[in-house]
């Protein structure tokens, strides 16, 4: 296999207070980029959890996702879900729904994810006009 990049996401990492030393010796090295990704918010999660549960299974089956509720919820879990309607929108290649959400995201560390969905419909819409 010709050397390439390598792209490693994690949703949940736990790193132990006995396993600090060599993680920062891991780091040091310099040849990972690290992009910390936004803390879960403090506290009990599992409304938040199951109203993320809701809005994806409304998603998946095309049912109407009230905006509104989006925008009362915490912005960590938000977020969460406007990746979900990301996702749903780039499979009906609607990159003006997806720009949409993009202005709307909380955390900037989503925007080069969306950035790419949106260069990726770019390139396959003028792909597709020829």
């Amino acid at each position: 296999v010709e050397l390439g990049h390598y792209k490693h996401i994690v949703g949940s990492l736990h790193l132990y207070d006995s396993d600090e030393t060599i993680a920062k010796q891991f780091l040091d090295e310099g040849w990972q980029s690290i992009i910390p990704m936004p803390a879960i918010p403090m506290g009990d999660p599992w409304a938040a959890i199951e109203f993320l549960r809701n809005a994806e299974s409304m998603l998946r089956t095309n049912q109407a996702l009230e905006i509104a509720a989006i925008e009362d919820i915490d912005p960590y879990w938000a977020d969460l879900i406007r990746l979900l309607q990301i996702h749903r929108y780039r499979k009906e290649r609607d990159s003006g729904k997806i720009r949409e959400i993009r202005n709307k995201i909380s955390s900037s560390v989503y925007i080069p994810f969306i950035d790419k969905v949106l260069q990726h419909l770019s390139s396959k819409s003028r792909t597709d006009h020829n």
